[in-house]
């Protein structure tokens, strides 16, 4: 299954401004609009807990797009859940991929926080990522991972989006460098 996990962060690689999880507030409109277009003709997008309440009054449910967001409390949730729309899970990494690839899913978007980025990037499960880079250094915040990983990354394109300077780059995985012989 390919999953690509799409990001957006400061070139300081922060993906939070201090704790406002809000993204409108620092994103450009390019990258908004980039990001809504994905997701509305994506068949899978997959989203931590603090994604999905930061994001929570911006989603549209539509029967052929399935959100599932990973918590460690799907119960809490369960008023919310919309079966095949928006659903809530526990579930690991590559239990999830699994269950997926079973229903026959061929693709996901992963669309963080931190955490979540960490654990599927950690399992080997992410085979893109499609980063845009704002030009703003914001200093506090959360970053892309939430932990050491050693990953290489290869650069497949790269797309001015506006002429402020805000980029998106598409990388692909390479093997672990932490694992690599000296």
């Amino acid at each position: 299954m390919n999953i690509i996990s799409i990001m957006v962060a400061s070139v300081d690689g922060k993906t939070t401004a201090g704790l406002d999880s809000q993204l409108s507030s620092w994103t450009s409109s390019e990258d908004q609009a980039y990001f809504f277009v994905l997701i509305r003709n994506s068949s899978v997008v997959i989203m931590g807990r603090h994604t999905y309440e930061a994001a929570r009054s911006l989603i549209r449910l539509q029967p052929s797009t399935l959100r599932l967001v990973v918590t460690s409390q799907p119960e809490r949730f369960r008023a919310e859940a919309v079966s095949g729309q928006l659903e809530f899970t526990s579930e690991s990494p590559s239990a999830l991929v699994d269950r997926l690839t079973e229903a026959r899913y061929d693709s996901a978007y992963l669309v963080g926080g931190s955490s979540l980025n960490h654990s599927f990037l950690k399992a080997g499960l992410v085979s893109e990522l499609w980063l845009t880079l704002e030009p703003l250094i914001l200093g506090d915040g959360l970053s892309l991972v939430a932990g050491q990983l050693g990953l290489a990354l290869e650069l497949k394109s790269v797309t001015s989006l506006n002429q402020q300077g805000t980029l998106l780059l598409k990388y692909g995985l390479l093997p672990p460098i932490l694992s690599r012989e000296p």
